[in-house]
């Protein structure tokens, strides 16, 4: 049996209708995705460090939230939730998947992309930003590392290597990500403490030369322990042309020599920090009819003010005569109490500052607005392809239904066109905003540390203490804390 609905002499058969639902089907699939409220419980049980319930909350969010397009999330929120646990071991299996999904998923589906051109990125899968992947690597060495494997962690920190080969020649190197300076940092150190030498050096002064595009790019300051570090394994390499280079552009920085240090062993304190950015919609609209227009922005930041401008959006592109929306990710910045820390010796009255190594909230914001030009190019050309598709809909139901089949015809291609018109929001959202490093050097022993976490203006947030910590002759010791007030 043939559906028809009829109004007056205007006939509107299903078939004239079917694009409608099955633009509505490509909608339903886009909206699919792990929403703000959830990212917020998640980070609060992370913030209290009850990382039993967020792995519990994550494992029990793998169908509801996560689903299978967006299973590189999961395996990178629960990596990273089993690396704060110290479950190191696990961590690299969830991280190594989620490693292995990403790989997978640069044989691209040609019946994705389709469906994303006509919708939004969203039903596609989630493959990570670049800043992303490439923490995957940084945090499966610190695995390697807390799990006393430093050739591992060295091949892991060697990954980076490839990858950002890669994008630079995807993106002609125009890209402002082109090299991770802690990586590099962290390599140094690797190889230090494997005795080799020549490698350290030359990952220091790799790691200098980034720090300097840092500081440029996300106000990141060159550490001044890095220049150290290039001064002392340059001195013990005989490079004095190198050495004095170096000195030339950093004045009155002193080092000590692996003769003057002698035996002692080093201290190093990674500190985890808030929380990272994530991305909202910013909205464009363009409203017009008969003898009125209108343009509006609207950045969307909570999950109640998608469901009302989603309302709203679509109610507009059914009242006016012809609507266009076009959404694109924006980052912002999450608040977080906590600024400053330091470590030191339990009873020590002294303590030793942490530096920031690496503002994941800057990378993240920069680097998205270094490929925005390329987002906005696809997510225009996605509108417009949408407006001719109701235009050329509409056009098809008024010659074979009439003036009232093709203005309902033309209406619903809109309102769907709208509503499927989502930024992809979606990013590794338990990562933290900020890391930051305290180093300092210890004759050999067990030490109980206390660890102190403070607001930007020096007020004492709180106070943690690391026991039997234990730093050997000539090596590096390292530990490691979150925070995410």
């Amino acid at each position: 049996m043939r559906l028809t609905v009829k109004y007056r002499r205007f006939p509107i058969k299903w078939s004239y209708l079917r694009i409608i639902f099955g633009f509505s089907l490509l909608f339903l699939l886009a909206a699919c995705a792990a929403g703000i409220a959830y990212y917020r419980d998640l980070n609060n049980l992370i913030s209290r460090e009850l990382y039993p319930e967020a792995l519990q909350k994550v494992e029990l969010a793998k169908q509801k939230e996560y689903k299978k397009k967006n299973a590189v999330l999961y395996y990178l929120d629960k990596g990273l939730v089993l690396h704060l646990s110290g479950q190191w071991e696990e961590s690299n299996q969830l991280l190594e998947e989620a490693e292995r999904e990403i790989d997978e998923l640069y044989t691209k589906s040609i019946s994705k992309e389709a469906a994303s051109f006509l919708t939004s990125n969203n039903v596609k899968p989630y493959s990570g930003e670049d800043f992303e992947r490439v923490l995957i690597n940084l945090f499966g060495a610190l695995n390697y590392m807390f799990l006393g494997e430093p050739d591992e962690a060295l091949v892991e920190a060697r990954k980076v290597d490839h990858k950002l080969r890669l994008y630079n020649q995807r993106y002609e190197r125009k890209n402002i990500y082109k090299e991770d300076a802690f990586v590099r940092y962290l390599m140094g150190m690797l190889y230090e403490n494997q005795g080799e030498i020549n490698d350290a050096f030359i990952s220091y002064r790799k790691a200098l030369k980034t720090y300097r595009d840092y500081s440029a790019n996300y106000k990141t300051r060159i550490p001044r322990k890095l220049v150290a570090d290039c001064l002392r394994t340059a001195d013990d390499l005989g490079f004095r042309e190198e050495m004095e280079e170096i000195q030339s552009d950093f004045t009155g920085v002193s080092f000590k020599s692996y003769r003057n240090l002698g035996d002692k062993g080093e201290l190093i304190f990674i500190h985890y920090n808030g929380i990272a950015p994530h991305k909202i919609d910013d909205i464009f609209e363009i409203s017009f009819g008969k003898g009125w227009g209108m343009v509006q922005r609207t950045q969307v930041s909570s999950d109640d003010q998608a469901r009302v401008q989603n309302a709203t959006t679509i109610a507009k592109s059914i009242a006016a005569d012809e609507h266009i929306s076009i959404a694109f990710p924006k980052f912002v910045k999450v608040d977080y109490r906590i600024r400053l820390s330091e470590v030191s010796i339990e009873g020590s009255l002294e303590g030793v500052r942490t530096k920031l190594v690496e503002d994941i909230t800057a990378i993240a914001i920069k680097n998205l607005e270094d490929r925005i030009n390329r987002v906005r190019v696809k997510a225009i050309a996605r509108a417009a392809v949408k407006f001719a598709l109701a235009h050329a809909g509409g056009k098809i139901a008024e010659k074979k239904g009439g003036g009232l089949a093709g203005m309902i015809v033309k209406k619903g291609l809109t309102a769907v066109a709208t509503a499927t018109e989502k930024a992809d929001k979606r990013g590794w959202r338990t990562l933290p905003a900020q890391i930051r490093m305290a180093r300092t050097t210890l004759e050999p022993g067990t030490y109980n540390l206390r660890l102190s976490f403070m607001s930007k203006d020096g007020n004492q947030i709180m106070e943690r203490t690391v026991e039997n910590v234990k730093v050997e002759p000539r090596r590096k010791t390292f530990v490691s804390y979150r925070t995410a007030l």
